[in-house]
């Protein structure tokens, strides 16, 4: 059985946050108070009020902090379920005979920076195929992701005993290794595709602003020639730098991928599957997603020993694409979990490389 706790150091944390915020709330409060009855808004801090109050916010505080976000997710392989613990107490308990689990991550940004993100276990009826997201964010992001691959595998196991004949189709050939073919050259020609773009509208708003300076009656030409250059130059580096970035794109896409009974090969280098650390998936689930869909890109990192080797393998848009890339991704993904079943931590989902 695999348990997975809050650290303490996020419930000391989020104490000191939760007592400064909710004093700065009552202060401001007690304040507004103050000023009503007394018409100075100066406050009082030497009134009992100003002393006892504290007390029942730290009480709060510790309550919400040490009690309340105190769980424990425990992934028992053995009894079957996912149980989820509060101070060593269940309240949430879901049978693999019941329930099927994966993943689900939202994203966060302000204006197209990201800040931050929000996991939740997935937790989808067999019954009537609906579901429920229970929050996560109290985990690390190491420990979700291995949360995640021990449900993962607590789901293809019990799938395994309801469903033992469809285990046919997992079953690898020592003498017919299974091959996925990639359509390099249309992921190639879709990155030229969003490449010239990027460049083109680049061009277009710096050629507005070179414009903009010789009609200006503002700057003199001299003024105006040096910043023309500027503006050159900074186009040209751009360029530069988005074909560097390019280059390297187009090296890690791969034309085939072999799985054997020991091994992964992709294209010509083969990889032992005794020598490999860890495999990581970009989540076919993510191809449920509507948003920036096409911004998806799908990755197989392979790390073997010291080294670290990152192929693209598709986007998330193939799901519905009339002419995709890599159609086959879900069954290369279902192959590496029936292959990793008794080491569910050598093939885990990457669920924060969205893009």
């Amino acid at each position: 059985m695999k348990t997975y706790t809050t650290p303490k150091s996020r419930l000391i944390s989020n104490f000191v946050v939760s007592f400064i915020a909710f004093t700065a709330i009552a202060a401001i409060v007690y304040l507004v108070i103050y000023e009503s009855i007394h018409g100075d808004f100066t406050g009082n801090f030497n009134s009992p009020l100003a002393w006892v109050l504290p007390i029942p916010i730290a009480a709060l505080c510790v309550y919400l902090s040490f009690f309340r976000a105190d769980i424990t997710v425990e992934v028992d392989s053995d009894g079957g379920a996912v149980r989820f613990l509060r101070r060593g107490k269940v309240f949430r308990e879901f049978a693999a005979s019941e329930f099927a689990f994966t993943s689900y991550v939202v994203g966060h940004s302000y204006n197209f920076v990201p800040i931050g993100c929000d996991r939740f276990l997935r937790v989808i009826d067999k019954s009537n195929g609906k579901h429920k997201d229970c929050k996560c964010n109290f985990l690390s992001k190491s420990a979700f992701e291995e949360m995640i691959a021990y449900a993962d595998a607590l789901s293809f196991a019990q799938y395994s005993q309801e469903f033992p004949q469809e285990q046919v189709k997992y079953a690898i050939d020592e003498n017919s290794p299974l091959e996925f073919v990639i359509n390099r050259e249309l992921l190639i020609k879709q990155r030229n595709k969003n490449f010239l773009g990027v460049i083109a509208l680049v061009f277009v708003g710096i050629s507005f602003a070179i414009g903009y300076m010789w009609l200006s009656a503002e700057l003199d030409s001299i003024t105006a020639s040096v910043l023309t250059a500027f503006l050159i130059v900074a186009l040209l580096l751009i360029v530069l730098l988005r074909g560097v970035r390019e280059k390297k794109y187009r090296r890690s896409i791969p034309e085939n991928i072999r799985l054997s009974s020991d091994s992964i090969t992709v294209d010509d280098r083969k990889f032992y599957f005794t020598y490999i650390n860890q495999i990581r998936a970009t989540p076919p689930s993510y191809a449920d997603s509507k948003e920036d869909i096409a911004k998806i890109v799908r990755k197989l990192t392979i790390v073997e020993r010291s080294e670290t080797f990152v192929y693209i393998v598709g986007h998330a848009s193939d799901f519905t694409a009339k002419e995709p890339a890599f159609d086959e991704y879900n069954m290369l993904c279902g192959e590496l979990s029936a292959i990793f079943v008794n080491e569910p931590t050598k093939f885990v989902y990457d669920l924060f490389s969205l893009k």
